[in-house]
Protein backbone atom coordinates (compact mmCIF):
# COMPACT_ATOMS: atom_id res chain seq x y z
CA UNK A 1 0.00 0.00 0.00
CA UNK A 2 2.78 2.42 0.93
CA UNK A 3 4.69 1.68 -2.27
CA UNK A 4 1.56 2.10 -4.38
CA UNK A 5 0.79 5.43 -2.73
CA UNK A 6 4.36 6.60 -3.25
CA UNK A 7 4.34 5.63 -6.92
CA UNK A 8 0.99 7.35 -7.37
CA UNK A 9 2.29 10.55 -5.78
CA UNK A 10 5.37 10.48 -7.98
CA UNK A 11 3.21 9.94 -11.09
CA UNK A 12 0.98 12.87 -10.16
CA UNK A 13 3.95 15.15 -9.56
CA UNK A 14 5.68 14.14 -12.78
CA UNK A 15 2.48 14.47 -14.79
CA UNK A 16 1.56 17.91 -13.51
CA UNK A 17 5.10 19.24 -13.53
CA UNK A 18 4.91 18.67 -17.28
CA UNK A 19 1.27 19.70 -17.67
CA UNK A 20 1.81 23.07 -15.98
CA UNK A 21 5.21 23.92 -17.48
CA UNK A 22 4.68 26.73 -20.00
CA UNK A 23 7.05 28.78 -22.17
CA UNK A 24 7.72 32.43 -21.41
CA UNK A 25 7.13 34.28 -18.16
CA UNK A 26 3.78 35.29 -16.71
CA UNK A 27 3.36 39.02 -16.22
CA UNK A 28 3.63 40.22 -12.64
CA UNK A 29 3.60 43.68 -11.17
CA UNK A 30 1.78 46.92 -11.90
CA UNK A 31 0.60 47.20 -15.53
CA UNK A 32 0.24 50.96 -15.18
CA UNK A 33 -2.65 53.13 -16.24
CA UNK A 34 -4.51 52.44 -19.45
CA UNK A 35 -3.59 54.52 -22.46
CA UNK A 36 -6.30 56.65 -24.05
CA UNK A 37 -6.86 53.97 -26.68
CA UNK A 38 -6.99 51.18 -24.11
CA UNK A 39 -9.48 53.15 -22.01
CA UNK A 40 -11.69 53.66 -25.06
CA UNK A 41 -11.53 49.92 -25.74
CA UNK A 42 -12.51 49.16 -22.14
CA UNK A 43 -15.53 51.43 -22.54
CA UNK A 44 -16.59 49.69 -25.75
CA UNK A 45 -16.17 46.27 -24.17
CA UNK A 46 -18.35 47.28 -21.25
CA UNK A 47 -20.98 48.63 -23.66
CA UNK A 48 -21.06 45.32 -25.54
CA UNK A 49 -21.38 43.30 -22.35
CA UNK A 50 -24.11 45.57 -21.01
CA UNK A 51 -26.13 45.28 -24.21
CA UNK A 52 -26.05 41.50 -24.11
CA UNK A 53 -26.56 41.16 -20.37
CA UNK A 54 -29.04 43.99 -19.83
CA UNK A 55 -30.77 44.81 -23.13
CA UNK A 56 -31.02 41.22 -24.33
CA UNK A 57 -30.69 39.37 -21.03
CA UNK A 58 -30.67 35.57 -20.73
CA UNK A 59 -30.04 33.95 -24.13
CA UNK A 60 -30.92 30.39 -23.33
CA UNK A 61 -31.90 27.28 -25.22
CA UNK A 62 -35.59 27.93 -24.57
CA UNK A 63 -35.53 31.61 -25.65
CA UNK A 64 -35.00 31.79 -29.43
CA UNK A 65 -36.17 35.41 -29.55
CA UNK A 66 -33.37 36.53 -27.22
CA UNK A 67 -30.77 34.59 -29.16
CA UNK A 68 -32.07 36.08 -32.42
CA UNK A 69 -31.85 39.58 -30.94
CA UNK A 70 -28.25 38.92 -29.97
CA UNK A 71 -27.46 37.57 -33.46
CA UNK A 72 -29.00 40.57 -35.20
CA UNK A 73 -27.02 42.94 -32.98
CA UNK A 74 -23.80 41.06 -33.71
CA UNK A 75 -24.52 41.27 -37.45
CA UNK A 76 -25.02 45.02 -37.15
CA UNK A 77 -21.77 45.46 -35.26
CA UNK A 78 -19.80 43.41 -37.77
CA UNK A 79 -21.37 45.21 -40.73
CA UNK A 80 -20.32 48.53 -39.19
CA UNK A 81 -16.71 47.27 -39.35
CA UNK A 82 -17.06 46.86 -43.10
CA UNK A 83 -16.59 43.09 -43.09
CA UNK A 84 -19.05 40.33 -43.83
CA UNK A 85 -20.38 37.54 -41.65
CA UNK A 86 -22.59 34.62 -42.54
CA UNK A 87 -25.10 32.73 -40.48
CA UNK A 88 -24.50 29.00 -40.25
CA UNK A 89 -27.70 27.09 -39.53
CA UNK A 90 -27.61 23.73 -37.86
CA UNK A 91 -30.11 21.16 -36.73
CA UNK A 92 -31.10 20.91 -33.10
CA UNK A 93 -31.41 17.85 -30.95
CA UNK A 94 -35.08 17.07 -30.33
CA UNK A 95 -34.45 16.55 -26.64
CA UNK A 96 -34.14 20.33 -26.31
CA UNK A 97 -36.87 21.68 -28.56
CA UNK A 98 -38.96 19.40 -30.72
CA UNK A 99 -40.59 22.31 -32.54
CA UNK A 100 -37.43 24.28 -33.33
CA UNK A 101 -36.53 24.33 -36.99
CA UNK A 102 -33.05 24.27 -38.45
CA UNK A 103 -33.03 28.04 -38.94
CA UNK A 104 -33.70 28.69 -35.26
CA UNK A 105 -30.16 27.59 -34.36
CA UNK A 106 -27.40 29.56 -35.96
CA UNK A 107 -23.76 30.47 -35.55
CA UNK A 108 -22.33 33.68 -36.95
CA UNK A 109 -19.10 33.16 -38.89
CA UNK A 110 -16.54 35.74 -40.03
CA UNK A 111 -14.09 34.14 -42.44
CA UNK A 112 -10.79 35.80 -43.30
CA UNK A 113 -9.33 33.54 -45.99
CA UNK A 114 -5.68 33.00 -46.79
CA UNK A 115 -4.57 33.27 -50.40
CA UNK A 116 -4.07 29.50 -50.50
CA UNK A 117 -7.52 27.87 -50.60
CA UNK A 118 -6.03 24.76 -49.00
CA UNK A 119 -4.56 26.65 -46.03
CA UNK A 120 -5.38 25.24 -42.62
CA UNK A 121 -7.83 27.07 -40.39
CA UNK A 122 -7.44 28.94 -37.12
CA UNK A 123 -10.74 29.13 -35.23
CA UNK A 124 -11.28 31.80 -32.57
CA UNK A 125 -14.70 31.63 -30.95
CA UNK A 126 -17.02 32.73 -28.16
CA UNK A 127 -20.57 31.61 -27.43
CA UNK A 128 -23.44 34.07 -27.22
CA UNK A 129 -25.99 31.81 -25.51
CA UNK A 130 -26.46 31.48 -21.74
CA UNK A 131 -28.08 29.19 -19.23
CA UNK A 132 -31.70 30.03 -18.34
CA UNK A 133 -32.21 33.06 -16.07
CA UNK A 134 -28.60 34.22 -16.20
CA UNK A 135 -27.70 37.47 -17.99
CA UNK A 136 -24.31 35.90 -18.72
CA UNK A 137 -22.10 38.97 -18.43
CA UNK A 138 -19.00 36.87 -17.87
CA UNK A 139 -20.41 33.67 -19.39
CA UNK A 140 -19.95 34.54 -22.14
CA UNK A 141 -20.68 38.16 -23.05
CA UNK A 142 -17.11 38.90 -21.99
CA UNK A 143 -15.75 36.51 -24.61
CA UNK A 144 -18.20 37.78 -27.24
CA UNK A 145 -17.18 41.38 -26.56
CA UNK A 146 -13.49 40.55 -26.88
CA UNK A 147 -14.06 38.59 -30.09
CA UNK A 148 -16.13 41.42 -31.54
CA UNK A 149 -13.38 43.95 -30.84
CA UNK A 150 -10.75 41.64 -32.32
CA UNK A 151 -12.89 41.44 -35.46
CA UNK A 152 -13.03 45.22 -35.57
CA UNK A 153 -9.27 45.52 -35.17
CA UNK A 154 -8.68 43.03 -37.99
CA UNK A 155 -11.10 44.99 -40.18
CA UNK A 156 -9.26 48.26 -39.54
CA UNK A 157 -5.83 46.70 -40.10
CA UNK A 158 -6.30 43.50 -42.14
CA UNK A 159 -4.10 40.48 -41.67
CA UNK A 160 -1.04 40.43 -43.89
CA UNK A 161 0.84 37.46 -45.36
CA UNK A 162 -1.64 34.94 -44.04
CA UNK A 163 -0.41 31.38 -43.90
CA UNK A 164 -3.74 30.27 -42.39
CA UNK A 165 -7.38 31.11 -42.89
CA UNK A 166 -8.88 32.71 -39.78
CA UNK A 167 -12.45 32.12 -38.66
CA UNK A 168 -13.97 34.28 -35.95
CA UNK A 169 -17.14 32.54 -34.80
CA UNK A 170 -19.95 33.41 -32.42
CA UNK A 171 -21.32 30.01 -31.44
CA UNK A 172 -24.84 29.13 -30.35
CA UNK A 173 -25.71 26.14 -28.17
CA UNK A 174 -22.58 25.94 -26.02
CA UNK A 175 -24.71 25.78 -22.91
CA UNK A 176 -26.32 22.58 -24.20
CA UNK A 177 -23.54 20.85 -22.30
CA UNK A 178 -21.27 18.18 -23.73
CA UNK A 179 -23.21 18.26 -27.01
CA UNK A 180 -21.74 21.72 -27.82
CA UNK A 181 -24.30 22.08 -30.57
CA UNK A 182 -23.01 25.06 -32.55
CA UNK A 183 -19.33 24.22 -32.38
CA UNK A 184 -20.03 20.55 -32.96
CA UNK A 185 -21.92 21.40 -36.14
CA UNK A 186 -19.16 23.69 -37.37
CA UNK A 187 -16.35 21.26 -36.59
CA UNK A 188 -18.23 18.53 -38.42
CA UNK A 189 -18.76 20.80 -41.44
CA UNK A 190 -15.06 21.63 -41.57
CA UNK A 191 -14.15 17.95 -41.37
CA UNK A 192 -16.59 16.97 -44.09
CA UNK A 193 -15.23 19.73 -46.34
CA UNK A 194 -11.73 18.30 -46.04
CA UNK A 195 -10.37 21.29 -44.12
CA UNK A 196 -7.62 21.03 -41.56
CA UNK A 197 -7.77 23.00 -38.32
CA UNK A 198 -4.48 24.37 -37.06
CA UNK A 199 -5.96 25.27 -33.68
CA UNK A 200 -9.40 26.04 -32.22
CA UNK A 201 -9.40 28.61 -29.42
CA UNK A 202 -12.46 29.26 -27.28
CA UNK A 203 -12.75 32.57 -25.41
CA UNK A 204 -14.68 31.21 -22.43
CA UNK A 205 -15.25 33.86 -19.74
CA UNK A 206 -12.56 36.55 -19.68
CA UNK A 207 -13.74 39.18 -17.24
CA UNK A 208 -13.74 38.04 -13.60
CA UNK A 209 -10.59 38.56 -11.53
CA UNK A 210 -9.91 38.95 -7.83
CA UNK A 211 -6.86 39.40 -5.63
CA UNK A 212 -8.61 37.94 -2.60
CA UNK A 213 -6.58 35.24 -0.82
CA UNK A 214 -7.68 31.67 -1.56
CA UNK A 215 -10.14 32.88 -4.19
CA UNK A 216 -8.96 30.33 -6.76
CA UNK A 217 -10.07 26.71 -6.61
CA UNK A 218 -9.39 23.81 -8.97
CA UNK A 219 -11.11 20.75 -10.44
CA UNK A 220 -8.61 18.63 -8.50
CA UNK A 221 -7.50 20.10 -5.14
CA UNK A 222 -3.88 19.02 -5.57
CA UNK A 223 -3.56 21.39 -8.56
CA UNK A 224 -3.21 24.18 -6.03
CA UNK A 225 0.38 23.05 -5.61
CA UNK A 226 1.16 24.23 -9.15
CA UNK A 227 -1.02 27.33 -9.48
CA UNK A 228 -1.70 30.60 -7.62
CA UNK A 229 -4.33 30.71 -4.88
CA UNK A 230 -5.52 34.15 -6.00
CA UNK A 231 -7.90 34.35 -8.93
CA UNK A 232 -6.05 37.10 -10.75
CA UNK A 233 -4.70 35.21 -13.77
CA UNK A 234 -5.96 34.14 -17.19
CA UNK A 235 -5.83 30.39 -17.84
CA UNK A 236 -4.93 28.63 -21.10
CA UNK A 237 -6.17 25.05 -20.85
CA UNK A 238 -6.72 21.99 -22.98
CA UNK A 239 -5.92 18.31 -23.18
CA UNK A 240 -2.54 16.66 -23.69
CA UNK A 241 -3.01 16.49 -27.46
CA UNK A 242 -3.30 20.28 -27.53
CA UNK A 243 -0.06 20.79 -25.58
CA UNK A 244 1.98 22.23 -28.49
CA UNK A 245 -0.86 24.60 -29.37
CA UNK A 246 -1.27 25.71 -25.76
CA UNK A 247 2.45 26.40 -25.55
CA UNK A 248 2.43 28.41 -28.77
CA UNK A 249 -0.60 30.49 -27.81
CA UNK A 250 0.48 31.27 -24.25
CA UNK A 251 4.03 32.05 -25.42
CA UNK A 252 2.73 34.64 -27.85
CA UNK A 253 0.34 36.03 -25.22
CA UNK A 254 3.09 36.40 -22.63
CA UNK A 255 5.26 38.31 -25.07
CA UNK A 256 2.74 41.16 -25.24
CA UNK A 257 0.25 40.91 -22.36
CA UNK A 258 0.26 42.82 -19.08
CA UNK A 259 -1.98 40.21 -17.48
CA UNK A 260 -0.84 37.20 -15.41
CA UNK A 261 -1.29 33.88 -17.19
CA UNK A 262 -1.12 30.19 -16.39
CA UNK A 263 -1.40 27.12 -18.61
CA UNK A 264 -2.47 23.50 -18.27
CA UNK A 265 -2.14 20.71 -20.83
CA UNK A 266 -4.07 18.18 -18.80
CA UNK A 267 -4.50 14.42 -18.93
CA UNK A 268 -7.91 13.38 -20.21
CA UNK A 269 -8.84 12.43 -16.64
CA UNK A 270 -9.29 16.16 -15.88
CA UNK A 271 -12.68 16.51 -17.56
CA UNK A 272 -13.14 20.21 -16.79
CA UNK A 273 -10.58 21.26 -19.40
CA UNK A 274 -13.08 20.26 -22.10
CA UNK A 275 -15.94 22.43 -20.88
CA UNK A 276 -16.27 24.74 -23.87
CA UNK A 277 -16.50 24.85 -27.64
CA UNK A 278 -12.85 23.98 -28.28
CA UNK A 279 -13.57 20.40 -27.19
CA UNK A 280 -15.82 19.86 -30.22
CA UNK A 281 -12.69 19.92 -32.39
CA UNK A 282 -10.96 17.18 -30.40
CA UNK A 283 -13.28 14.62 -31.99
CA UNK A 284 -11.48 15.12 -35.30
CA UNK A 285 -7.98 15.05 -33.86
CA UNK A 286 -7.54 18.83 -33.99
CA UNK A 287 -5.91 20.78 -31.15
CA UNK A 288 -8.25 22.96 -29.14
CA UNK A 289 -7.89 25.06 -26.02
CA UNK A 290 -9.91 27.53 -24.05
CA UNK A 291 -8.77 30.83 -22.61
CA UNK A 292 -10.69 31.48 -19.43
CA UNK A 293 -10.95 33.12 -16.04
CA UNK A 294 -11.69 29.55 -14.83
CA UNK A 295 -15.47 29.97 -14.44
CA UNK A 296 -16.94 28.40 -11.30
CA UNK A 297 -13.49 27.72 -9.91
CA UNK A 298 -13.31 31.46 -9.23
CA UNK A 299 -16.45 33.32 -10.23
CA UNK A 300 -19.10 32.97 -7.53
CA UNK A 301 -21.70 34.34 -9.97
CA UNK A 302 -21.27 31.52 -12.46
CA UNK A 303 -24.59 30.42 -14.05
CA UNK A 304 -26.64 32.65 -11.75
CA UNK A 305 -28.73 35.81 -11.94
CA UNK A 306 -25.81 37.71 -10.42
CA UNK A 307 -23.51 37.25 -13.44
CA UNK A 308 -23.72 40.98 -14.08
CA UNK A 309 -21.50 43.59 -15.79
CA UNK A 310 -20.71 45.21 -12.43
CA UNK A 311 -18.74 42.14 -11.40
CA UNK A 312 -16.26 42.34 -14.29
CA UNK A 313 -12.87 44.02 -14.70
CA UNK A 314 -13.11 45.84 -18.03
CA UNK A 315 -9.66 47.39 -17.82
CA UNK A 316 -8.14 43.94 -17.62
CA UNK A 317 -10.46 42.70 -20.34
CA UNK A 318 -9.15 45.50 -22.59
CA UNK A 319 -5.56 44.41 -21.99
CA UNK A 320 -6.52 40.80 -22.72
CA UNK A 321 -8.31 41.75 -25.94
CA UNK A 322 -5.36 43.72 -27.27
CA UNK A 323 -2.97 40.89 -26.46
CA UNK A 324 -5.22 38.29 -28.09
CA UNK A 325 -5.41 40.39 -31.25
CA UNK A 326 -1.62 40.21 -31.46
CA UNK A 327 -1.71 36.47 -30.80
CA UNK A 328 -4.13 35.96 -33.71
CA UNK A 329 -2.00 38.07 -36.03
CA UNK A 330 1.07 36.05 -35.16
CA UNK A 331 -0.67 32.70 -35.54
CA UNK A 332 -2.21 33.68 -38.87
CA UNK A 333 1.13 34.65 -40.36
CA UNK A 334 3.11 31.76 -38.87
CA UNK A 335 4.71 29.48 -41.42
Amino acid sequence: MVLAALLSARWIRSTYDRASEMPGVSFRGDPGALTEGEAALATRLESHVRFLAEEVGPRSIDDPDAREKALQWLEEQVAAFGISAERESFEVFGMFDEEAGEGDWQNLVIRLPAADPDASVIVLSAHFDTVPDSPGADDDASGVAALLEIAGALARAPLADQAHTVELIFFDGEEAGVLRMGSGAHARALFESGAEVEVAISLEMLGYFTAEPDSQTFPAPFLGEWYPSQGDFLAFVGNRTAEPAIHEVIRRFREVAKVPSEGLAAPDSVKDVGRSDHAAFWEYGWPGLMITDTANFRNVNYHTESDLPETLDFERLARITLALEQVVRGLAADQ
